[in-house]
């Protein structure tokens, strides 16, 4: 963001983030805690169904977590940074939706690391690193911070997309 805008541009997409990374902290917690759980589980059928359950629960909470958070934005942050990072708002509220799809993501990918670590875990994240960043080159110049927070929503659906069509493949496959 600084290379293709400024610094002052770069501070306020950077407050964005922070605050994302706030509510990320969630998803990763329950990860943590699903990870051994899954893999001590000796069915795939009994792993996937309880990171299912797990998932949807978490994807309902984070979509809740960001529903106050998009109306408590422009206050967190002036309340918290202070007036002048009040253009950080627009970013953050971008930013939103993808935290949930990431975070679902996450626990799909804590399920999928569980039956062995499929290379599809590294190809999702490959893949979405390649979108975000050429996402990144095109809408930066054309919408600011807003145009980095839209690409990482992007790139944050595309490794779900990845994520849920390797599992279905699999499950189709063992049916």
């Amino acid at each position: 963001i600084q290379y293709l805008l400024d610094a002052e541009q770069a501070g306020y997409y950077s407050v964005a983030v922070s605050l994302t990374d706030v509510l990320y902290m969630l998803p990763v917690t329950v990860g943590a805690i699903l990870f051994p759980k899954l893999s001590g589980m000796p069915e795939d059928a009994q792993r996937w169904k309880y990171a299912k359950k797990v998932a949807s629960i978490v994807a309902v909470l984070m979509a809740g977590i960001a529903i106050v958070a998009l109306f408590g934005a422009r206050p967190l942050i002036t309340i918290l940074y202070g007036v002048p990072f009040e253009p950080a708002t627009a970013a953050f509220v971008w930013l939103l939706p993808g935290i949930v799809l990431l975070s679902v993501s996450s626990l799909l990918m804590n399920y999928l690391a569980s039956m062995g670590m499929p290379p599809v875990v590294m190809y999702s994240a490959g893949l979405a690193a390649l979108a975000n960043l050429a996402l990144n080159v095109k809408l930066i110049p054309l919408w600011g911070i807003v145009g980095a927070s839209v690409s990482m929503t992007v790139s944050a659906g595309i490794m779900l997309i990845v994520a849920i069509a390797y599992i279905a493949f699999v499950q189709g496959r063992t049916a």
